[in-house]
């Protein structure tokens, strides 16, 4: 009976990652469609608080070459945790841009040494809102994977259903706005503990620290 009572538990499980996995394809395609709205639109964004394509990386230089990481330096008004990410995501274009020759030497001011900055910087700024649709597209599957936990299989999916359903998340979606990379942290750290404590093992603990600390350097509240 216990056999079949694991062997019951493992189909649930399978069958519910088809259907969550179902919902967050779908949410992902809603989350890229027109994407690339307002591009190119050289170093500018049409979304309120939204990182401008340059920015990730005059915030890594500033905060390992200008100023030192242990300076406190802000960017703005945020930590510069994504900041750094979007830099790392970002710099393989500025590599191409290098290796084609369209990239005569860095400047502070446009078009910052590209030859063609519009492609350069479009092709950045859509780096930066994929990024966007990937974090809102892993809150769905944490909100579905909280749910099932917490109670079962159908409400994992009706919870991530409902939670594809809300406007704003989609919204930010489309853009390179912080919020979606800060709420992906912390459900992270939500949902870190919660497996750690059914599993019984210290690495979902480990997991709730990490990204407890990455929703702080993302947006400090």
């Amino acid at each position: 009976r216990r056999m079949e009572t694991r062997a019951a538990a493992a189909s649930d499980t399978r069958i519910f990652r088809r259907e969550l996995g179902l919902v967050c394809g779908l949410y992902f395609i809603a989350a890229i469609y027109h994407s690339s709205w307002g591009l190119p639109n050289g170093n500018q964004t049409w979304a309120a608080d939204s990182v401008a394509p340059m920015t990730p990386l005059a915030v890594a230089y500033k905060t390992f070459a200008e100023n030192g990481f242990d300076s406190g330096y802000f960017y703005f008004k945020y930590p510069v945790g994504h900041q750094l990410l979007l830099a790392a995501a970002t710099a393989p274009v500025v590599a191409i841009a290098y290796a084609r020759g369209d990239l005569s030497g860095i400047s502070a001011d446009y078009p910052f040494g590209f030859a063609q900055p519009e492609a350069y910087l479009a092709a950045m700024a859509m780096i930066a809102r994929l990024l966007s649709a990937l974090f809102a597209t892993g809150i769905i599957a944490m909100v579905g994977e909280i749910a099932r936990r917490a109670h079962d299989r159908r409400a994992g999916v009706l919870a991530a259903l409902v939670a594809a359903g809300c406007y704003p998340l989609l919204f930010y979606a489309h853009t390179s706005n912080v919020e979606t990379a800060f709420l992906f942290s912390a459900m992270l750290a939500l949902y870190g503990p919660i497996r750690g404590v059914e599993d019984g093992a210290p690495t979902g603990l480990r997991l709730m620290g990490a990204a407890a600390a990455m929703a702080i350097s993302t947006k400090e509240q």
